[in-house]
């Protein structure tokens, strides 16, 4: 009876450690409709500015667009394509005249982050048309598609 009693014991305490090994990771697919809930996406501006040879001001706007990850996880070849917009109120001739929106994609490296920069160039526009620099909070990014997956720690 004690080597049954002793074995039971033994199959009980064996047992209560074999799910400590399991992995209780969870992998998920990352689109455009769920990537911010897994990323930070955050543009910042730089601007250039001359006068050209005819007068007018010319602009480099120069976008820097970074995405960090909210979440610990692994990563696999996350990718976040889409457009550099300006709300509907702040749109002018800039759209009209195809200089935007302009297309970026951010490559999320194995640490969750990834950057990519982005440039267009204007004049300063005419009459009711006028248009000059724009401040960072003044642009967003507009995600049309996400690939790749994560798996949260």
């Amino acid at each position: 009876m004690k080597k049954i009693l002793s074995f039971i014991a033994i199959a009980l305490f064996l047992f209560s450690f074999s799910a400590c090994g399991q992995n209780s990771s969870k992998t998920i697919e990352i689109t455009a409709d769920n990537y911010t809930d897994y990323f930070f996406v955050t543009l910042s501006t730089d601007l250039d500015y001359w006068d050209s040879a005819t007068g007018e001001t010319q602009f480099d706007t120069t976008i820097t667009i970074k995405a960090e990850s909210k979440k610990s996880a692994l990563f696999d070849t996350v990718v976040l394509k889409g457009y550099v917009q300006l709300p509907i109120e702040k749109r002018n001739s800039l759209y009209t005249e195809n200089i935007l929106p302009v297309e970026a994609t951010i490559n999320i490296n194995g640490s969750g982050n990834g950057e990519c920069t982005v440039m267009f160039s204007h004049g300063i526009g005419r009459g009711s048309t006028n248009y000059g620099g724009y401040a960072d909070t003044d642009f967003y990014f507009e995600c049309s598609s996400a690939s790749g997956k994560i798996t949260l720690k």
